[in-house]
């Protein structure tokens, strides 16, 4: 529930899939925060530009609330995005 989540400070985090001004960007197929790589998209089931704003974005809301970036990894390496999610 959401009232079991810590309060949280207002913080910027920023992401970018064109920019490397960011806290968050993307560089090729890898996604980079704070300029040391933490995710080939390659490694994923989530490919493409859009698919990797929606990972930034959520990459950005677990450090919001002080997820440890390399667990957010290893938990978006083993999404599998359920079929006809689309349609």
């Amino acid at each position: 529930a959401l009232s079991d989540l810590p309060p949280l400070a207002a913080q910027k985090i920023t992401f970018s899939a064109i920019t490397q001004e960011a806290d968050f960007t993307l560089r090729g197929t890898e996604i980079f925060f704070e300029g040391r790589a933490i995710l080939d998209q390659r490694a994923t089931n989530l490919p493409g530009v859009h698919n990797a704003e929606n990972l930034m974005a959520a990459f950005a809301m677990g450090v919001a609330f002080g997820v440890d970036v390399a667990r957010l990894a290893e938990a978006i390496g083993s999404y599998c995005p359920p079929a006809h999610r689309c349609e």
